[in-house]
């Protein structure tokens, strides 16, 4: 059974412990996870903990679960391309939004310039 910390919800300790393990190399790209069974007996959780980490990860683009056959580690460069596509349609949106809306145009701005920055800074990382 895996360590687990006090001060934080299991489930978020047990993301955690993911992300470590995919950014040391031990879980990479395409990796298939343990099962939910077997990730219940490592952690020593139920299933509620473990579907709750997966769902973490999931969310953060780190896993993609594919129906009857498992849930994989991402490719960073696919999570980073996900992410640079709604970076643009948000920057597109909020655009569009700013030019509809006069008085919005102003409030706007300075989220418009860093969404373009941060989505500048992504696409350079490539």
């Amino acid at each position: 059974m895996a360590n687990l910390e006090l001060g934080t919800t299991l489930y978020g300790q047990i993301a955690q412990d993911f992300r470590k393990q995919i950014k040391a190399g031990t879980l990479k790209a395409g990796d298939k996870i343990p099962s939910t069974a077997d990730l219940m007996a490592r952690y020593g959780v139920s299933n509620n903990v473990v579907r709750a980490a997966i769902t973490e990860l999931k969310s953060e683009g780190l896993l993609r679960g594919h129906a009857g056959k498992g849930v994989y580690v991402q490719d960073e460069r696919t999570v980073r391309a996900e992410v640079v596509g709604v970076l643009n349609e948000a920057l597109d949106e909020l655009a569009a939004l700013a030019e509809r809306e006069g008085s919005m145009a102003e409030q706007l701005s300075p989220t418009i310039e860093r969404l373009g920055f941060a989505l500048a800074k992504l696409q350079g990382e490539r």
